[in-house]
């Protein structure tokens, strides 16, 4: 399932079954009353579940990259950020101690804190462009 079908899939989860879309075509608005076949419920709208989809991808939106594994968390870039199971804030540093080793940095707390000792699954916030 591509990006924006698995996305669409998930606003047809949450958007209300009593929001309706005018299928009627523009030309038609002045030719009698409308009609209840005139709508749709917008989650039964392809194109336009397609569309709501669409523009929250082209607004920036990705999927969250879920890390499993501390492996997985020390591969991340340094400035890398991201929330532990735990809700805590991290990014991804080196000591100077020891600059072959990745450390995590959290806001308000000095102390580096090791790959090990944060909570997983983690979401990933942020990742630096190569």
């Amino acid at each position: 399932m591509s990006e924006r079908d698995e996305l669409a899939a998930q606003l047809a989860d949450k958007i209300p079954d009593d929001i309706y879309s005018c299928v009627r075509v523009w030309e038609a608005w002045g030719f009698g009353p409308m009609r209840q076949e005139d709508f749709t419920p917008v989650v039964q709208d392809a194109d336009v579940m397609a569309e709501l989809a669409d523009a929250l991808i082209e607004a920036g939106y990705r999927k969250p990259r879920i890390i499993t594994t501390v492996e997985e968390l020390e591969a991340l870039k340094p400035d890398a950020v991201v929330r532990s199971f735990m809700e805590v804030i991290y990014e991804r540093t080196f000591s100077f101690r020891t600059p072959n080793k990745p450390y995590w940095q959290s806001p308000g707390n000095e102390l580096p804190t090791a790959s090990s000792r944060i909570s997983l699954p983690a979401t990933v916030l942020y990742e630096p462009t190569p």
